[in-house]
């Protein structure tokens, strides 16, 4: 199919606008809303449906189980450096 470095520029495509529009999300929330970090699923009844069926087809790709665990576990790794902190040297 793809190979694996092929994929995850892929998975950093695909992630980009969803990070992207979380942060402009992020700039919209109340502070307070903000103390939790966020966190990411990509289930939904829709997806799991298609699922069933094997594969959710877009027009240039197909995203299996594995692809889109792939996917959710990069968002949540980039998500998750947006809350820890910064130690300089």
């Amino acid at each position: 199919m793809y190979d694996e470095l092929l994929e995850y520029e892929l998975i950093k495509q695909i992630a980009s606008p969803i990070l992207d529009r979380l942060l402009d999300l992020q700039e919209e929330m109340d502070p307070e809303m903000l103390e939790c970090p966020l966190t990411i699923s990509l289930s939904s009844p829709e997806i799991e449906a298609a699922q069933e069926f094997g594969s959710i087809a877009s027009p240039s790709l197909l995203m299996d189980r594995d692809f889109l665990a792939k996917l959710e576990s990069y968002l949540q790794e980039q998500i998750d450096l947006w809350y820890k902190p910064t130690i300089l040297q």
